[in-house]
C-alpha cells in the first residue's frame, strides 16, 4: 500500500464519519418538532448527505481496490461536491432560523434553537469533511519519511477533527440538555413559590370602586362597601408552591375600633366567612388562575342590621337565608360563589383578581413548533383555512386575540 493510497484512505473514512453525524445531526433536528421534512431545501439536502455518504463509501472501496487507477479519484471530487452542497444548502435553509432563533430568542422553548443548533453542527461537520476529502485528494504517492510539513499536516488534520467533534456534537448535546434541565426546572416550580396574599376592601381604604361586582360569598358587597364605612371584606388567598391553593374571606363590622360580635350591644354583629380549596396554575403573564374549588364551606350569622343587611342583598344558598354553616360537600351551589379566578399578585399583597370568564384578554399562537397544529379548527378568523400551513411550514404563525369586556362585547 503506497503512502498516497493510505492517506487516501484514512481521511476518506473520517470524512465519511463526519457525514454520517451530521446526517444523525440533521435527522435529530426533526425531533424538536421545530422543522417539518420537505421544508424549503431539506428533501434536497437529505438527497445530497445520502449521495454524498454512498459515494464516500464506493470511493474508499475502488481506491483501495484501484490504488494505480485515476477514475476512482474522480469519486473523491464528487463526495467533495455532494457535501459542500449540502452544507451550504443547509445552512442557506436555517438563515431565517439563525436570525429568529439565535438573535431575537423569538423561538425559545419550542424546540427553534435546539434545531438550529443542530443544523449548523451538521453543517460544520459537513464542511470538516470536505477539509478532509481535499486534503486526501492531494496526498503525494511518496514512500519516505513524511517531510516537516506533511507532519504539520497531519497535526492540522487531528487539529480539525477535534474541533469539528467539539462544536458539531459537545455544543448541540450540551444546549439540548440545558433546555431541557430548564423546561424541568419551570416544571418543578410550577405555581410559583407559594405565599399568602391579602387584601381588604373597605371606603376607608379607598378600593371600593376596585372591588370586583362577584364576591367569594353568596353576594355582591360592593354597594354595602360604598355606603357603610364600618364595613369590611378581607380576602386571603394561600398558594402553597404546588399547584395547591387555599381561599379565606371574611366579612365583619368595626365600631369605634373594635370588630363587632354577634351578640353585643352594637347589632353589627355578623359570622360571613368563605373558606375554598382547589387548584391553581402560574401563567405566563405572571398572573395566577385559581380553578372553581374542590370543596368550599360558607358560614353564615348575622344580628340586628347585619340580618336587615342580609335581606338587603339577598344573601342566600339555594334559596335559604338561614344562618348555619353551608357545606359544598352537602350544599353543591357554594362552589358556584367562588367562580375560575385570575388574581394579579405584587409583594404579599393580591393587586386585581377578577372573574375568569367575565372579562379579559385571553390569545393563543397556532404553529407547529407550538404542537398545537392539530387542535387548530379548520375555520380560522382571517380569509381562509390556514390549518394545513400551520401543519406543513414551521415558519407559518397564526395568533389570535380575544378580548371580552365583561359586559357582552
Amino acid at each position: 500500500m503506497t503512502k498516497r493510497n493510505g492517506t487516501e484512505l484514512i481521511t476518506g473514512v473520517i470524512t465519511l464519519v463526519l457525514a454520517a453525524a451530521a446526517a444523525v445531526l440533521f435527522c435529530l433536528s426533526y425531533t424538536t418538532g421545530y422543522y417539518i421534512f420537505g421544508q424549503m431545501n431539506s428533501g434536497l439536502i437529505a438527497l445530497l448527505l445520502g449521495a454524498g455518504v454512498v459515494v464516500g463509501v464506493a470511493a474508499i472501496v475502488l481506491r483501495g481496490k484501484f490504488a494505480d487507477k485515476f477514475w476512482p479519484k474522480l469519486l473523491t471530487f464528487a463526495v467533495t461536491a455532494l457535501l459542500a452542497a449540502a452544507a451550504m444548502l443547509l445552512i442557506g435553509d436555517r438563515v431565517e432560523g439563525i436570525g429568529n432563533c439565535i438573535i431575537t430568542d423569538y423561538d425559545s422553548g419550542h424546540g427553534g434553537e435546539e434545531a438550529i443548533y443542530m443544523s449548523l453542527a451538521a453543517s460544520i461537520l459537513l464542511l470538516a469533511g470536505v477539509v478532509y476529502n481535499i486534503i486526501g485528494s492531494f496526498a503525494q504517492d511518496k514512500t519516505e519519511e513524511p517531510s516537516a510539513g506533511r507532519k504539520i499536516a497531519g497535526a492540522f488534520i487531528w487539529g480539525v477533527t477535534a474541533l469539528a467533534v467539539l462544536l458539531g456534537v459537545i455544543l448541540p448535546t450540551a444546549n439540548l440538555v440545558g433546555g431541557k434541565s430548564a423546561a424541568g426546572g419551570a416544571a418543578d416550580v410550577s405555581g410559583g413559590e407559594g405565599g399568602v396574599y391579602m387584601i381588604s376592601f373597605n371606603a376607608n381604604n379607598g378600593n371600593v370602586e376596585g372591588m370586583p361586582k362577584y364576591q367569594f360569598l353568596c353576594s355582591d358587597f360592593s354597594g354595602i362597601l360604598a355606603a357603610d364605612s364600618r364595613f369590611f371584606v378581607d380576602v386571603s388567598l394561600t398558594l402553597d408552591g404546588n399547584g395547591h391553593y387555599t381561599l379565606f374571606t371574611d366579612s365583619y363590622c368595626v365600631d369605634n375600633g373594635a370588630r363587632c360580635v354577634i351578640g353585643d350591644d352594637t347589632g353589627l354583629g355578623l359570622v360571613l366567612t368563605m373558606n375554598a380549596e382547589g387548584a391553581y396554575t402560574e401563567n405566563d403573564d405572571g398572573t395566577v388562575t385559581t380553578s372553581v374549588p374542590d370543596h368550599a364551606v360558607f358560614e353564615m350569622g348575622t344580628d340586628t342590621y347585619s340580618a336587615q343587611m342580609k335581606g338587603a342583598v339577598q344573601m342566600n344558598v339555594n334559596g335559604s337565608d338561614a344562618d348555619g354553616v353551608y357545606d359544598s360537600n352537602d350544599e353543591p351551589a357554594v362552589l358556584d360563589f367562588v367562580p375560575e379566578t385570575v388574581w394579579t399578585l405584587s409583594g404579599e399583597e393580591i393587586v386585581n383578581y377578577r372573574n375568569a370568564a367575565s372579562g379579559g384578554v385571553y390569545t393563543v399562537s397556532y404553529n407547529v413548533n407550538n404542537g398545537n397544529a392539530e387542535d387548530m379548527p379548520d375555520y380560522q378568523f382571517l380569509c381562509a383555512d390556514f390549518s394545513g400551513m400551520v401543519a406543513a411550514d414551521s415558519r407559518f404563525f397564526v395568533d389570535v386575540s380575544l378580548t371580552l369586556d365583561g359586559n357582552g362585547h
